[in-house]
Order: structure tokens, then sequence, then C-alpha cells
């Protein structure tokens, strides 16, 4: 539902299962989506899946909201994800010796830095 509602006809009729434009017709349009072509069945599903409401339905319907809850505590919300980055910048700092690979350990911290939104101003240019 996410992606597909955002797709244009065309990246919608080359993308999307078919099995899922069966569900999808059959939960939307009951005993009368048999009767439809599978060019109508395609139009039709297209045209439902973009309506908020039927989106909104089929969010709801695929538990996406809990596969989000699940995932969050799995790899932790986005106050996590940063503290973990941070963490890592401030190993990454300690790690800029000549001992290891100084110019990849230096562009990983401009990464995560601007990933953070931080100052790249950490090395000392004296």
């Amino acid at each position: 539902y996410r992606t597909a509602s955002t797709m244009e006809f065309e990246v919608f009729k080359r993308k999307i299962d078919q099995e899922l434009v069966e569900k999808l017709g059959r939960d939307a349009f009951g005993r009368r989506w048999k009767k439809l072509n599978p060019t109508e069945k395609l139009t039709r599903a297209f045209e439902v899946i973009r309506e908020p409401e039927q989106f909104d339905y089929g969010i709801e319907a695929s538990n996406f909201g809990q596969c989000l809850q699940v995932l969050s505590f799995c790899v932790g919300g986005a106050s996590t994800q940063s503290r973990l980055i941070d963490e890592q910048i401030q190993v990454g700092k300690c790690r800029l010796t000549l001992e290891h690979d100084f110019v990849a350990e230096l562009k990983s911290l401009h990464d995560k830095c601007l990933k953070l939104g931080q100052s790249v101003d950490f090395v000392d240019s004296t």
C-alpha cells in the first residue's frame, strides 16, 4: 500500500504482483471482481489503492504499524540510532591515528557526522 499508492499507473502495472491485485480487488469489489477483464482489474486496483480511505484501511489491515513497532524495538527508534551513531563517532575519533586507515576512518566519521547534523571540524589541522 505504501509504495503502490505513490506509483504512476505504468509503474504500477509493471511492478505490482498479480496476486496482490486479485486480493485487493476481491476485498474492494467482491463478486463483481470476477467479471472484470485483466486490464479493468489493473485499472480498478490502481484507482482503489489511490483512494485515501482505502490506503488507510490497507495500511491498518496489513499491520504495518505493528511491523514498525517491532522494527523500532529490534533496532531502536530514531533517538536510539542517533545515540549509537554518536558513540561510533566518538570511537572513530580515537581511531584517527596512522596505525589505522586514516582516510577511511575520516571519511566514515564525516559521513556519520553529516547524518546527525554534527560539525565535521574535529580534525586539528595544526
